[in-house]
């Protein structure tokens, strides 16, 4: 993995190392996109791979077109696979099931695939607006295992919350 620090794309944060997870919490779309184009700007110049898990209040087609609304060449790099954009259940959920361990080897084999493919690392984004009673322990099991994912490795990783949903301190 190169050392040094990455342009993060996200003001507040400036440059960061690999491995760095960090959280943004929003109340609109526009301050998902206020902060997620920005990132994933940055991820895109500097040849990393980047991966969008997008929910609520953004659907795929949304997010792409805000992408190439933004991104100089967004074209380019959509059509060479440089960035994908799911859904949450695309990537969360098999059979409406979600798995912290099946999402986690997903991110790690992503990953080996991105830099087998010549980039230099990887940048992700995940939404997780559809929190329930059910599912908090779940995710927060999630955010413990993103940890381990990341540190020490060639991943810059932005998870996004909802303040409609998210009750901070309880999981």
């Amino acid at each position: 993995m190169q050392i040094g620090l990455r342009h993060s794309g996200v003001s507040a944060a400036g440059d960061v190392p690999w491995g760095t997870h960090f959280c943004h919490f929003y109340e609109t779309s526009e301050d998902l996109l206020d902060i997620l184009i920005p990132f994933f700007k940055a991820g895109l110049e500097n040849n990393e791979f980047c991966m969008w898990v997008v929910f609520d209040p953004l659907t795929e087609d949304q997010a792409r077109q805000a992408l190439l609304r933004a991104v100089p060449e967004g074209d380019r790099y959509l059509t060479a696979g440089q960035i994908e954009i799911l859904s949450y259940s695309e990537w969360y959920l098999v059979d409406g099931e979600f798995d912290t361990r099946r999402v986690m080897s997903g991110w790690k084999q992503k990953l080996t695939a991105a830099l087998a493919s010549g980039y230099d690392g990887m940048r992700i984004s995940g939404n997780i607006a559809p929190l329930t009673d059910g599912t908090k322990k779940e995710f927060a099991r999630y955010e413990l295992a993103m940890n381990e994912v990341v540190a020490g490795r060639a991943i810059l990783a932005l998870c996004t919350y909802p303040l409609s949903v998210t009750k901070i301190g309880r999981a």
